[in-house]
């Protein structure tokens, strides 16, 4: 829990979380046998924009410490905010198969990658 940011709530019920803490849980939950992937399918499908920015972040950390992060989603804004590989399916076919041009830098205040909401630090990819 600790790795998610949630050591605090360690004897917390469900029903004591909020729905950004509980999705953290489910997080370490996965994490927990150090998985070389952690594969997320809409994983800020029912959270609001802040929350979705604190999954997102906690996805970005967890890349940074090793562990290949693989996030299904229908939200472009997630797409175009991590930025990394873009693979695109349609009907079960593989359409699209792209490295992102751009990824976004830290926030030097607060860590993560920059989130839709959050004022823009582009970096632009060197070959």
């Amino acid at each position: 829990l600790g790795q998610v940011g949630l050591a605090h709530r360690l004897n917390a019920f469900p029903p004591e979380l909020s729905g950004g803490e509980q999705q953290r849980v489910a997080i370490a939950r996965a994490l927990i046998n150090e998985p070389d992937i952690l594969i997320a399918d809409e994983p800020t499908g029912n959270l609001d924009p802040v929350l979705s920015r604190e999954i997102l972040r906690l996805f970005t950390d967890i890349h940074r410490r090793g562990t290949t992060v693989l996030v299904a989603t229908h939200e472009p804004s997630i797409i175009d905010s991590v930025g990394g590989r873009i693979l695109g399916l349609d009907g079960g076919r593989l359409v699209e198969d792209e490295e992102s041009e751009v990824t976004f830098q830290a926030d030097p205040i607060e860590g993560g990658a920059a989130l839709p909401g959050d004022p823009p630090s582009v970096e632009e990819k060197t070959p």
